[in-house]
């Protein structure tokens, strides 16, 4: 990842915010002193984005990434997409972070134990 995997952890805080709040590659490159192809390779591996490709579908992404078609809302939100949207093969589709935190509520919420009181 060259001198994106260097970024320090300050860095690392700054890139995600300014990601979350909607800023562009360009942007937060120009914000780090780094290039946008090192923003991009970072975000992309750290799975805070999606391309899409031809036939791709909200679900189909949602799937792919998280394992679970049903999230495509919570990309379809972060897009301002409705399901009813077409997707183009090569949109680059923003993944929310907090789809990580659903899936560990689920984990914790599951009666692993049975009647264990």
């Amino acid at each position: 990842m060259g001198r994106a995997a260097r970024l320090g952890a300050e860095q690392r805080r700054e890139l995600w915010d300014r990601w979350r709040r909607g800023e562009t590659l360009v942007e937060i490159g120009r914000a780090l002193g780094r290039s946008t192809p090192n923003v991009f390779t970072l975000i992309k591996a750290q799975g805070g984005m999606a391309i899409g490709a031809a036939g791709d579908t909200l679900p189909s992404i949602a799937a792919a990434v998280w394992g679970d078609g049903s999230l495509w809302w919570m990309i379809a939100e972060a897009n301002s997409l409705t399901g009813a949207d077409p997707l183009i093969a090569g949109q680059v589709l923003i993944l929310p972070a907090k789809v990580a935190d659903l899936q560990l509520l689920a984990f914790a919420s599951l009666d692993l134990c049975g009647p264990c009181a």
